[in-house]
């Protein structure tokens, strides 16, 4: 099932695209490139950090003051990463998945609770080169910064079978897209747009119920 939805997407979006390959992230990222370094490991609060970077970077610099800290939520983990990669390699590009292990709510409870996170610092994209992260949830936000050139922006929900063409981000541009509903197969997209293209990227899945 994951496989027919990601070609369809793929099919869908990219069929003009050319020269590109993929690289299956922790099954939900797909981008066309190398990632040099993977790391992946938990933390003391059971939190999984994978961390993909194009080029090879000290790990050790990255992980600074984050590994021994068991009090430590989602957001001011991904802060501190943020901070350390500031201070040594803010030029780099980097992908930080942190996945939380306590993504199981009662189905007699209401509420919300956060599946995975994923920051991508400055992605990279030539003209017409693609990424796309897909994961099934009950519903999935995307907060895009464009630091250079423009992106075409997709959204994808198998639920309703529905691709949108959301728009063409451009330089400074600042993109919040939202999608819920239904369990099911949640995406966003971006295509390059201009001949260079770079983005701050961050996707959220959640799952959640109501009584």
């Amino acid at each position: 099932m994951k496989k027919c939805i990601i070609t369809l997407i793929f099919i869908s979006i990219f069929l003009t695209v050319t020269n590109c390959w993929a690289d299956d992230i922790d099954d939900v990222i797909i981008s066309n490139k190398e990632f040099q370094m993977k790391k992946s490991f938990n933390l003391q609060n059971g939190i999984n950090v994978c961390i993909h970077s194009v080029n090879p970077i000290n790990i050790s610099a990255f992980v600074s003051e984050i590994l021994d800290s068991s009090d430590m939520s989602v957001e001011k983990i991904k802060s501190k990463f943020d901070e350390n990669r500031i201070k040594n390699f803010s030029d780099e590009e980097i992908i930080l998945s942190l996945k939380n292990p306590n993504n199981e709510l009662d189905n007699t409870a209401s509420g919300v609770t956060l599946l995975e996170q994923i920051i991508w610092w400055n992605n990279s994209n030539d003209y017409n080169y693609y990424w796309y992260a897909i994961l099934s949830c009950h519903a999935a936000d995307m907060f895009t910064y464009i630091i250079s050139g423009s992106y075409h922006i997709y959204k994808y929900d198998s639920y309703y079978n529905t691709l949108d063409y959301l728009w063409t981000a451009n330089t400074g541009a600042i993109g919040t897209w939202t999608l819920y509903g239904e369990t099911s197969y949640k995406a966003f997209a971006g295509l390059g747009a201009s001949s260079s293209n770079k983005a701050d990227i961050v996707m959220n899945f959640y799952n959640g119920y109501s009584n």
